[in-house]
């Protein structure tokens, strides 16, 4: 499942580790990585969930390679 990342209460990190708590079986993916100023967070929620990746369209370079 692809859904836009961002920094609104709907679309932050949090909700997606919601999701991704709900239906570990399904791959949760969280475009632009949560967006700038959500980026640490998306990171430290993807590390915590197993089926929880981090899509990279239009993330900074720096912002990749913290990911890696």
């Amino acid at each position: 499942m692809l859904s836009h990342g961002a920094s609104d209460v709907l679309n932050a990190p949090p909700a997606f580790a919601k999701v991704a708590r709900a239906y570990p079986e399904i791959p949760v993916l969280m475009a632009h990585s949560g967006v700038f100023q959500m980026h640490a967070e998306a990171i430290e929620v993807a590390a915590e969930h197993d089926n929880l990746y981090l899509e990279a369209a239009r993330v900074p370079a720096f912002e990749i390679a913290q990911q890696i």
